[in-house]
């Protein structure tokens, strides 16, 4: 993905299928047993999931920076405002920037290898060194 203009896309289709089949599989679970506790349990992580998801599959990279849905509204970050980039688990990257920091998981785009090397591309000024 060294083209340019190449920009990674979120894998949205299996990320929504397996979120939609563990979706089910919960709740079959919660009618099968009854009572509060697997209820509380689907619901619980119906909410966190969600959460989760509707940050990953709303991140959106161009050209000239990254947005994403969050909890609190959409988040913008310009590539040249990225202050600082920190890899976390599973490759998550963390770009940090004055007023907004924006969390890219390489997990949910159809290429891990390639977005990652497309974001080190843009980020390579605040990119940490390698160990």
């Amino acid at each position: 993905m060294s083209n340019r203009t190449s920009i990674p896309r979120p894998a949205r289709a299996w990320t929504i299928a397996i979120f939609g089949a563990m979706t089910a599989f919960l709740a079959w679970t919660a009618i099968a047993r009854g009572g509060v506790v697997p209820w509380v349990l689907f619901i619980g992580f119906t909410l966190l999931a969600f959460t989760a998801l509707l940050r990953a599959l709303s991140t959106a990279l161009t050209l000239d920076g990254v947005s994403q849905l969050t909890l609190q509204g959409r988040v913008s970050l310009k590539w040249s405002e990225v202050q600082r980039v920190e890899i976390g688990a599973r490759g998550r990257v963390q770009a940090v920037g004055p007023t907004a920091t924006v969390v890219i998981s390489p997990i949910f785009f159809e290429n891990f290898d390639a977005t990652l090397a497309w974001l080190h591309e843009r980020l390579v000024a605040v990119w940490p060194a390698e160990d």
